[in-house]
């Protein structure tokens, strides 16, 4: 129970107490002792209830504030929820006035009693109901205290939608300092810029250095659990921000420390050390510690204990909704960082962000110079493979429940998982739907596949396997490859019809599939490929489409003028 769900307790029992006393003493002094308090109570509780809200909840203005109408809908649901409280609030006034002390209770002695025993609930509250006092201590690298350094404090009020500053304290000599803050929704942040600790960057000059930060948050998918958050910002680097989140019971934590980093440290021992140990308690407590799944990780801690999570999932597969989660996050990360080397490749710029390129470089120790890029790129695009590689096979066994998010962002790293891929497409192709049929065609269409790899597919008994192969190589096929792809479609006209009146999205419909073939093959088309292809297109219902009808003028227009040559 929370110390306010106790002191409304104690201010109910008070109430009865101070009822049943002053109904048989209300000209007496001492029920001044009483009456007094609970008027205070009153007070006390009516603050209470409106202590969540403000002024900018009710009115809300500036930048990205919400609309009155939101803001309305949810200052209605909190009063809702706090009927119960406005009831014993209504009951307190009501008593106060209908037992007023009469006559000779109001003498010194009575209103004395009443301003002291008014002042002890005073102070009771205050110890109940105040923010808890916290302690952050501040150390550098070498785990030595920092002191002098100046740490802001803010706190989120979600229903108004802003940060509201608590204040700025500064550390003693050992690096500590101390603020109450809401035990549920607070930060504390320190900056360094310049090589210089403030509080503060200007606001009038962009930040240009390193901060950290600690803060607390409530999880509200496990039942209110708080979420201690740990991050570490590098504007050197672009926008690089690993953050670290535990959620548990820290509601009676109330010593925290900030550790700084070097600036080229993008993985902290320290984080390293507790996630290992975090992921060991769920492999051997399950049921415990399920929770740690949930939280977040900055994404080079994870990779450093990918044989970890590998081991939890294939030994508990009641991780099943954690496992995809973490499939799909580490897939987007790992494909980010590919394309930073590619980009690095085409213009030798960095892309920014967390897969920046030089950040890249930096965790595997290579050199981010640009003249040691033809050396640097390959070894990072080896490392990404190595990773790839392990993260299909745990997402391997989903394939068949259309759960290929992986293999759709990094299958085109290691190309030779395709056909596996398509062999098993074939295995399920009687017992998928046409929603899981989409999800394969564009799973497949994101690895790029090459030609040679799905050509046998064209002519599959399964429509959805076969316009899968064709749709993910539609814009590398030349000549007979694309005259083979032309004749298949057409010989389905009729099946995509029909599924077309079922109102069924297909990814690759027929008219966008045929225009990207004609589109990209019709320069190689040899005469007799063209007047192969110009037939089939002719057959098909998308002849009418204004698109397919410029593409047919132009192969009509070669027909007629000259002999393509293929190239």
């Amino acid at each position: 129970m929370t110390s306010q769900g106790i002191f409304n307790i104690i201010a109910f029992v008070l109430l009865l107490v101070g009822t049943i006393c002053w109904l048989f003493s209300r000209r007496k002094s001492w029920a001044l002792a009483l009456w007094f308090p609970l008027l205070t109570i009153s007070g006390i509780l009516l603050y209470e209830l409106q202590a969540p809200l403000s002024w900018r909840d009710i009115f809300p203005v500036g930048y990205q504030r919400p609309d009155y109408g939101f803001v309305t809908m949810g200052i209605g649901f909190y009063l809702m929820f706090a009927i119960p409280v406005a009831i014993v609030i209504s009951i307190c006034l009501i008593i106060t006035l209908a037992i007023f002390p009469k006559g000779n209770a109001w003498r010194y002695k009575g209103v004395w009693a009443g301003i002291s025993s008014s002042a002890l609930i005073l102070a009771a509250a205050w110890s109940f109901l105040s923010d808890p006092k916290i302690t952050v201590q501040i150390l550098d690298t070498n785990d030595q205290p920092l002191p002098n350094v100046r740490v802001k404090f803010t706190t989120y009020q979600s229903l108004g939608d802003h940060i509201i500053r608590l204040g700025i304290k500064v550390t003693d000599q050992n690096g500590k300092v101390s603020m109450r803050v809401p035990y549920d929704s607070w930060t504390a942040t320190v900056w360094l810029p310049d090589n210089s600790w403030q509080a503060d960057p200007s606001p009038n000059k962009p930040f240009r250095g390193r901060k950290a930060w600690i803060g607390m948050g409530t999880d509200r998918d496990h039942n209110r659990l708080l979420r201690l958050s740990e991050g570490w910002y590098q504007a050197d680097w672009g926008r690089l921000a690993p953050r670290y989140v535990r959620t548990g019971d820290f509601e009676k934590k109330r010593d925290f420390k900030i550790k700084i980093r070097t600036k080229n440290e993008l993985v902290s021992s320290d984080i390293q050390q507790i996630l290992h140990q975090r992921l060991l308690n769920v492999l051997h407590e399950p049921d415990k510690y399920s929770h740690v799944l949930d939280d977040e990780y900055g994404e080079l801690d994870i990779f450093n204990e990918f044989p970890l999570f590998m081991q939890i999932f294939q030994e508990h597969p009641k991780f099943q909704s954690d496992k995809l989660d973490f499939i799909r996050t580490t897939s987007d990360w790992i494909n980010g960082c590919w394309t930073s080397t590619l980009e690095k490749t085409k213009n030798n710029s960095d892309s920014g962000g967390f897969c920046d390129y030089r950040a890249l470089c930096q965790w595997l120790n290579l050199d981010s110079s640009s003249q040691a890029v033809p050396q640097s790129v390959p070894r990072i695009q080896a490392q990404l493979k190595q990773m790839a590689e392990p993260l299909l096979d745990l997402e391997k066994s989903n394939w068949k429940n259309a759960n290929c998010q992986a293999f759709g962002k990094l299958a085109h790293l290691v190309k030779n998982r395709i056909p596996e891929f398509l062999t098993i497409m074939v295995s399920v192709s009687k017992e998928q739907n046409f929603n899981q049929g989409q999800v394969f065609s564009l799973a497949l269409e994101q690895a790029q596949p090459d030609v040679e790899q799905v050509r046998a597919y064209f002519d599959n008994a399964n429509p959805t396997i076969a316009l899968s192969a064709i749709q993910a190589v539609s814009r590398k096929l030349k000549g007979s490859d694309a005259v083979a792809a032309l004749e298949r479609i057409s010989s389905l006209a009729g099946y995509l019809d029909y599924r077309s009146k079922e109102r069924v999205n297909i990814d690759a419909t027929l008219d966008g599939l045929v225009y990207k073939i004609l589109d990209s093959a019709l320069d190689s088309f040899t005469a007799e490929e063209l007047t192969t292809s110009l037939a089939c297109v002719q057959k098909m219902p998308c002849a009418n489409n204004p698109s397919i009808k410029t593409q047919i003028q132009r192969m009509t227009k070669k027909l007629a003028t000259a002999t393509p040559v293929r190239e």
